[in-house]
């Protein structure tokens, strides 16, 4: 951000070829020395005096503790107003970083439910309730979110049904890793062909979150 225009001190105009030079270096000390007020650090935050002085034409740079941002301008400036060095606007504060309550999930819930506010870094995790059939509920998405330092979650909630990928069945070839019955999200299995067979795709799959096999079972040819 560019710096507010400033008022200069008032120098000898060249139509005044009479004046000193010491006179004019009297007055540039005397604009120099002028220098703005202290001002403390914020409330869980620090002001960094970019020149390590007050003097006029010198900046103030204001940041935040971890866990809170920054209400106001970042940047204040020393600058002239009439012939006082006055700071170019008002210190900022530093605000605590806040979430809302995460979503709630059909079919699940989280920690931490009856919280009403979660601060910087507060986490809540997911997870699904029993479900009424034969087959449970599949957490898709990540289990676990946080408040991030823009007041908002880490990630979307995620979402709680029931996955369940058909046995998968290959010609010529066979199931060598991931045996079982019913196979529910993220269940894996790995083939091989039989001999004087060569498979095409891939040897390894994965159930996914719509009941699929990803990548699709591989066939077996000569």
């Amino acid at each position: 951000m560019a710096p507010p225009s400033r008022r200069e001190c008032p120098f000898p105009s060249r139509r005044f070829p009479g004046l000193l030079l010491a006179a004019l270096v009297l007055l540039r000390s005397s604009c120099s020395g002028k220098v703005c007020h202290y001002i403390p650090n914020p409330l869980h935050g620090q002001a960094i005096l970019a020149n390590g002085t007050y003097a006029f034409g010198n900046q103030l740079h204001f940041i935040c503790d971890d866990g809170y941002y920054l209400i106001g301008e970042e940047i204040l400036y020393c600058e002239l107003k009439g012939s006082d060095a006055v700071w170019s606007g008002r210190p900022p504060i530093c605000q605590k970083i806040l979430c809302k309550p995460p979503p709630k999930i059909n079919n699940g819930k989280h920690t931490f439910s009856d919280a009403e506010v979660f601060e910087y870094l507060d986490a809540v995790t997911y997870s699904c309730d029993p479900a009424p059939g034969p087959d449970p509920f599949s957490l898709i998405g990540e289990s676990t979110i946080y408040c991030r330092d823009n007041s908002v979650w880490s990630g979307d909630a995620p979402e709680c049904k029931v996955v369940k990928c058909r046995f998968p069945v290959i010609e010529n070839g066979k199931q060598i890793a991931g045996f079982g019955k019913k196979f529910y999200y993220k269940a894996t299995v790995i083939f091989e062909c039989n001999e004087g067979f060569h498979i095409i795709g891939s040897d390894t799959i994965v159930c996914n979150s719509n009941s699929t096999w990803d990548p699709p079972v591989p066939k077996c040819v000569k």
